[in-house]
């Protein structure tokens, strides 16, 4: 009953996501893997706009609770990458952001 309203209808909800080209890195990954286990995960459509700018649209189509759970998987890979970045041992080239100059 996915989707359903008390009419009957289907509903389906597209939101659209703008993202810097580094963070759809991380949802994209090696071979648009990740997009494609998204999608079969949690039964969403995506569509990402090419990367000719800095900021890219994710766009996410279906029933709110597929949006909910794409959404989830999105956040969490992006929590991933940040903690990878975090664990990475300080380039000493380049002092830390809010460091001495």
């Amino acid at each position: 009953m996915e989707g359903m309203i008390a009419s009957g209808l289907n509903v389906t909800l597209t939101i659209q996501l703008f993202m810097h080209g580094k963070e759809v890195g991380s949802i994209i990954r090696k071979n648009r893997e990740s997009v494609k286990k998204m999608c079969g995960e949690s039964g969403v459509h995506t569509n990402i706009s090419k990367g000719n700018c800095a900021e890219r649209i994710v766009t996410l189509a279906g029933p709110i609770s597929a949006i909910f759970k794409a959404f989830a998987m999105i956040m969490d890979a992006l929590e991933e990458d940040v903690s990878t970045i975090a664990q990475l041992p300080a380039d000493p080239g380049h002092p830390e952001p809010g460091g001495p100059c």
